[in-house]
């Protein structure tokens, strides 16, 4: 997970979570890219094969807000990759 903002030029889409309505979404080749612009939160999640695997190490010590983060951030980049075909 990297803070602040991420690098190129891509389009994305907005998901509205309930606790987190800036959580965004977007896709650069085959990676699903989620963030929380607003606390400079960002995860990166990358198609291999039939497998959608997060590309950062991910902390092992969280806070609450990042493990919030972290399961909308799933849930969003998952639910992106499924209505991409990714993981049929």
């Amino acid at each position: 997970m990297k803070p602040g903002t991420l690098p190129g030029f891509f389009f994305g889409f907005s998901v509205k979570a309930r606790t987190m309505p800036d959580l965004s979404v977007a896709l650069r080749g085959h990676d699903i890219i989620v963030s929380r612009p607003s606390v400079g939160l960002s995860i990166t999640y990358r198609k291999q094969g039939r497998i959608l695997e997060a590309v950062e190490p991910l902390r092992t010590d969280p806070s609450a807000e990042e493990l919030i983060f972290l399961v909308r951030a799933w849930k969003a980049a998952f639910a992106k990759a499924q209505s991409l075909g990714w993981l049929n």
